[in-house]
C-alpha cells in the first residue's frame, strides 16, 4: 500500500472526485473506495488547478 504523499497527494489538496465520481464528503468517498479496485483516479484541487493523481488503495 503506497501512502498519500507516495501517491502525490499534498497537504490542502482538495479531492472532488475518484475514478471521475464527484465526492463531496469523507463518507462519500469511502463509500466509493469500498466498491472500487486496487487502484483509483483521483481527481483534487491544488492551488486552484485541478490535476489527477492515480493511486493504489486499499480499503481494510
Amino acid at each position: 500500500m503506497q501512502s498519500s504523499a507516495q501517491a502525490g497527494l499534498q497537504p490542502d489538496d482538495v479531492i472532488v472526485a475518484l475514478d471521475q465520481q464527484p465526492v463531496t464528503d469523507v463518507g462519500q468517498l469511502l463509500s466509493i473506495l469500498v466498491k472500487e479496485h486496487a487502484r483509483a483516479l483521483i481527481t483534487v484541487v491544488r492551488n486552484g488547478h485541478r490535476l489527477f493523481v492515480a493511486a493504489d488503495v486499499q480499503t481494510q
